[in-house]
C-alpha cells in the first residue's frame, strides 16, 4: 500500500493580529477566569498596593501608565470592590450595639403603649369620642 505524504503548499504568512480600539482603551485586560479565587481576594483586596522604595524594591517601573495613573486605577478598583464584595468577618462595634439596644427598648415601650391604649376600654372610648368630633 502507498501512503500519501500531504504535499507541502507554501503556507503564506498570517496577517498580524491587531487589537480593536477597545481593546486599545482598556488599562488592564479582563480574564475570563480570575486568577485568585473570590474568597481569597475578599479578604485580601484592602491590603493591595503598590509597590514603594521603602519595601526595599531597586526599581519600580511602569511600562504602560505614570505611576499617579497607576495608583489611581488601584484605588478606584480598591473602593469599588469595598461597594460589591461580601465582608464575611464584618462584625458590629460597641457604638452600634448601643444603639441597636436603645431601639429595641424604644420599640418594645412604643408597642407596650400601643396595646395598653387599645386594650383598655379607656383607649377605645378616647378613639370613639375623636371620631365622633370628626364626624360632627
Amino acid at each position: 500500500e502507498a501512503k500519501e505524504e500531504p504535499k507541502e503548499e507554501a503556507q503564506e504568512p498570517e496577517p498580524p493580529v491587531e487589537l480593536t480600539e477597545e481593546e486599545k482603551a482598556a488599562p488592564c485586560r479582563k480574564a475570563a477566569i480570575p486568577d485568585v479565587q473570590d474568597r481569597v481576594l475578599r479578604k485580601a483586596f484592602a491590603d493591595f498596593t503598590l509597590p514603594s522604595q521603602e519595601e526595599g524594591f531597586d526599581c519600580i517601573a511602569y511600562p504602560w501608565q505614570p505611576a499617579d495613573a497607576c495608583a489611581k486605577v488601584l484605588k478606584e478598583w480598591v473602593l469599588e470592590q469595598k461597594r460589591t464584595q461580601l465582608v464575611e468577618d464584618l462584625q458590629p462595634g460597641e457604638w452600634f450595639k448601643e444603639q441597636t439596644s436603645k431601639w429595641e427598648g424604644l420599640c418594645k415601650e412604643w408597642r407596650k403603649a400601643q396595646t395598653d391604649y387599645s386594650d383598655t376600654d379607656k383607649g377605645k372610648a378616647k378613639a370613639k369620642a375623636a371620631e365622633d368630633k370628626k364626624s360632627a
